[in-house]
């Protein structure tokens, strides 16, 4: 990700190239996965930039000319690939001699302790999570957290008459896993 980056730096300050060049090597730049395949369209690229689709093409032509973004067009789609072997040794070399060395890594230390470990976990998510914080001190069970938003989701699903019809059926002890069943077939 950094050398997608610096990349666009040395492109920037790169005197024999348009501003609309720039603007097209930064959208592209942007657009890159983590793949590192680019492939925005035209009209992509007209959206982001504002420039027309002749600009488009003849800066990503230029860009491609100067090795610094390839082009290569397969079955009428354009891929882009940067080139990060491109070195600014007079930015490179004044950064290098400016940077701290980086400190030592420091050790780690996991005792063999399950418990241990296990309880850390459970007070970081409790400590953490708001989610987990608000369905572990609401004082009711998994089972009736989990009625909870069954309801909430048919509130969602039905309209008014068909939820308050539902509710009924859910309400009877008897006719409550129909109701159950009906609800999870619906919110699926």
């Amino acid at each position: 990700m950094l050398e997608k980056w610096k990349l666009y730096k040395i492109i920037i300050f790169k005197k024999d190239l348009t501003e609309a060049d720039k603007m097209i090597c930064f959208a592209l730049l942007d657009h890159m996965g983590t793949t590192g395949k680019i492939f925005p369209s035209n009209k992509r690229l007209q959206l982001i930039t504002g420039l027309s689709d002749r600009q488009i093409n003849r800066s990503t032509k230029r860009l491609n000319d100067l090795d610094l973004i390839r082009k290569v067009k397969q079955k009428g789609k354009n891929f882009y690939t940067p080139n990060f072997h491109i070195i600014d040794t007079k930015y490179d070399t004044a950064v290098l001699k400016s940077r701290t060395p980086p400190s030592p890594p420091t050790q780690l230390t996991i005792s063999n302790n399950k418990y241990k470990i296990t309880s850390l976990v459970k007070t970081l998510a409790k400590k953490s999570n708001p989610n987990y914080r608000a369905v572990v001190n609401n004082g009711l069970t998994y089972k009736q957290n989990a009625h909870n938003k069954i309801i909430k989701q048919m509130q969602h699903k039905l309209s008014r008459h068909q939820f308050s019809q539902w509710i009924l059926v859910y309400e009877e002890e008897a006719t409550r896993e129909n109701a159950l069943r009906y609800a999870e077939m619906l919110c699926k």
